[in-house]
């Protein structure tokens, strides 16, 4: 149900509450929060820096968006996050304060400073009522290529499946 690592839910635990939230109708918005050049992580600091660093996104991940809606590791260096009863303009504000603390936090490893960036794609409803969130989370996903193309370090949108 959870991840190890980061003890966050796991996608398939992810899947089922957003199956659950499929039952209302409310506004949702759904985003996939990648970590940027997260291999070069790995590569300069090894994979315990990596595995540090992870669970560092997913604590702030947490304390920023837990308390709107639900938080899980995808898998890798990727994260999801489901925002209920939110406008756009609210959700893009917590996504953008999230963006906006990953990218000022200095994260310690050892005796080295780890700077890291995110880039996250967003999709949105106006009524979330049986909503395929497995299609909505693909939406999500073609707006973080669309963030990872245009430079990192961005909160970018596509329209909603509705």
């Amino acid at each position: 149900m959870t991840d190890p690592l980061t003890g966050l839910l796991n996608r398939r635990s992810f899947l089922d509450e957003c199956n659950r939230i499929a039952q209302t109708h409310k506004q949702t918005a759904v985003a996939i929060v990648d970590i940027d050049y997260f291999k070069s992580i790995n590569d300069t600091y090894g994979h315990d820096a990596g595995d540090y660093a992870l669970k560092e996104i997913a604590n702030i991940t947490q304390s920023i968006c837990n308390e709107h809606g639900v938080v899980a590791r995808l898998g890798g260096e990727e994260f999801a996050i489901v925002l209920v009863d939110k406008t756009p303009k609210d959700a893009d504000l917590i996504f953008e304060r999230l963006r906006d603390a990953i990218n000022s936090a200095q994260f310690n490893y050892k005796a080295d400073r780890i700077s890291l960036t995110i880039s996250t794609g967003v999709s949105y409803t106006m009524d979330s009522f049986e909503v395929d969130f497995s299609a909505y989370l693909s939406v999500a996903d073609q707006a973080l290529y669309e963030a990872k193309s245009i430079g990192r370090n961005r909160v970018c949108w596509q329209p909603g499946i509705r």
